[in-house]
């Protein structure tokens, strides 16, 4: 109880649900780079998912609707691979139980209608590729 307690939300919420979005991950249209206001709360995920090593992780990114489906799948790779990337800079270790995978705009969230809709869209989350341990796992400082 006591290490629950000591969680983060963002812990909480990936293991839970096996799923963190990366909210404070915007990427401009068309483009993959990590803003550099980005890169402290990326950091901060990296030390988070270095303490579970048993976690097989994906980077999945995302896209709005602007663009041709096979572009926006490039896209959302390229976006994937940037998180991903990162990621593993900033905890080595991950390297080995991280992948990325681009799904582009096959998995909206938001109405593309909108410019909020279509922010929302082009996204990274982080997802738990075997949720049956979430339930059992020690942290490991």
């Amino acid at each position: 109880q006591e290490e629950k307690a000591k969680r983060t939300a963002e812990e909480t919420t990936l293991l839970s649900t096996g799923l963190l979005t990366l909210d404070t991950i915007y990427f401009d249209i068309g483009k993959s780079e990590v803003k550099i206001n980005a890169k402290p709360y990326l950091n901060l995920i990296a030390k988070m998912l270095a303490k579970y090593p048993k976690l097989q992780l994906e980077v999945s990114g995302h896209s709005d609707m602007t663009g041709s489906m096979e572009s926006n799948i490039s896209l959302a790779q390229a976006r994937a691979d940037a998180v991903r990337n990162y990621l593993v800079e900033s905890a080595p270790e991950l390297a080995g139980r991280l992948t990325a995978r681009g799904y582009g705009e096959t998995l909206s969230k938001g109405d593309n209608k909108t410019v909020q809709g279509r922010q929302a869209n082009r996204r990274v989350e982080i997802v738990v590729r075997n949720k049956d341990i979430l339930g059992s796992l020690p942290v490991t400082d």
